[in-house]
């Protein structure tokens, strides 16, 4: 992320940024993951489990990977980047030393994509979620339960080769939205919440949808992927602006980035702002250099 704090005026700056920093060029042969996990108490599953309880007991040295909490108590693993048989087999190694110290703790680690019997449950001050749940809280309930229940695993591969107009990226791009209906559907792993079923096989996912549709849904896709992607990004509403320490992040409701640029309040954005924003957008395949497939349930033991 920049931390560049220069003011930003021109919607057509913030659209080369968006556009230029997102997809990046590179010979493809890497792939990460990120597994996410919810925590159980191993003698009462009605038991929230704190972020902070959960690194205290399965953190610390000896992992590949990097370990970090959601804000409901889930647990994320993030794989290094590394060729497909390296990749799998370093997580394959952090996640059993994961279980082993969460089992001496009294505590399950439980592949599902939804927690399907309690309630989201807030449990970090942190500015950025706490501005993000008042954000999502002012459309419906569905943003609360996301942050708080869901658990998935998360795919990145190189975006592709070559320079813009050889159509590589492109391709990659499509294809990465032509599969995803095929991931949720052979993945779908979350059909329960508050002890009964919703209907739906994957309702992890159709909560993800209904959060926000302008930072959740997919980008136009009969545009060039760096247009698509600047445009999607400029007119995603804003979730929370960076403040000083002890000042709330929280943002006018309703506001876009695009918006901000031409208002300039509550203050003037800035390129730093920009790249963060990036970061609160959530659709199904989000390009971050590389390409991040989101849309996979957490699924049960290591059939990841």
């Amino acid at each position: 992320m920049t931390n560049d704090v220069r003011p930003l005026d021109r919607e057509s700056e913030a659209e080369s940024y968006v556009a230029e920093s997102s997809f990046s060029f590179g010979q493809p042969g890497r792939i990460g993951i990120e597994l996410e996990w919810l925590v159980y108490d191993q003698n009462n599953e009605t038991k929230v489990i704190a972020p902070d309880f959960v690194l205290s007991k399965v953190g610390g040295e000896g992992l590949s990977g990097e370990i970090s909490t959601e804000a409901g108590g889930q647990l994320e693993l993030s794989s290094r980047p590394a060729g497909l048989n390296d990749c799998i087999s370093n997580s394959q190694a952090d996640m059993r030393s994961l279980r082993e110290r969460a089992a001496s703790e009294g505590l399950d680690l439980v592949g599902i994509g939804l927690d399907p019997w309690r309630p989201p449950a807030f449990q970090t001050d942190l500015p950025r979620y706490l501005a993000m749940v008042r954000a999502f809280d002012s459309l419906n309930d569905s943003g609360r339960l996301m942050l708080c229940s869901t658990a998935a695993v998360q795919v990145s591969v190189d975006a592709g080769h070559g320079q813009p107009a050889s159509g590589d990226i492109e391709s990659k791009w499509r294809a990465a939205y032509a599969i995803g209906p095929i991931l949720v559907a052979a993945f779908a792993n979350s059909p329960v919440t508050g002890s009964a079923l919703t209907g739906w096989r994957s309702f992890r996912q159709a909560t993800w949808m209904r959060i926000d549709p302008s930072r959740t849904a997919v980008p136009r896709l009969d545009l060039p992927p760096r247009q698509a992607w600047a445009r999607y990004a400029l007119d995603a509403h804003v979730v929370c602006i960076r403040q000083a320490s002890g000042l709330p992040w929280t943002a006018p409701h309703g506001l876009t980035f695009r918006q901000w640029i031409a208002s300039g309040t509550p203050r003037r954005p800035t390129l730093g702002d920009l790249a963060y924003h990036l970061t609160t957008l959530f659709p199904p395949v989000r390009p971050r250099g590389h390409l991040e497939l989101r849309m996979i349930d957490t699924q049960c033991a290591d059939n990841w």
